[in-house]
């Protein structure tokens, strides 16, 4: 079972995910904006978020940058959820191994880069628990 922390200003997106990857035992939190989703990033100390680029206030740049100096990232994996990929750019660059989602996309599309990044994540860190399926 994975923490994860899904960013989204989108509420029925955002409660989407969470119910779908919920069903997977995965504890997840949600976060409406980047200034909150930030806030449960450093106090919670996820697994995995899910970050929007387009966010009210705060954008996913700026979640992601406030992220890397409280030291979250790049511990925790890293999917960004945009429906413009380039603005996903400036963090790909501190943080490689983050995926890049486009919207619109299918939702078996998270599902199978939550697994990933999850099972990527699990052998960096040398752990021998299996990670459970979605």
């Amino acid at each position: 079972m994975a923490n994860i922390l899904v960013i989204e200003d989108q509420r029925q997106l955002c409660q989407l995910y969470g119910s779908v990857l919920g069903r997977s035992r995965h504890h997840v939190d949600l976060a409406y904006s980047g200034e909150d989703g930030v806030a449960q990033a450093n106090q919670n100390r996820p697994d995995l978020i899910i970050l929007d680029m387009m966010l009210p206030g705060m954008s996913g740049v700026e979640v992601a940058r406030k992220l890397k100096e409280s030291g979250v990232l790049p511990g925790a994996s890293l999917i960004i959820a945009t429906a413009v990929p380039d603005q996903a750019q400036p963090i790909t660059q501190f943080c490689q191994t983050a995926t890049v989602l486009t919207k619109p996309f299918q939702i078996k599309s998270l599902v199978s880069a939550v697994r990933h990044a999850l099972e990527d994540s699990t052998a960096e860190n040398g752990s021998l628990e299996p990670v459970s399926a979605i």
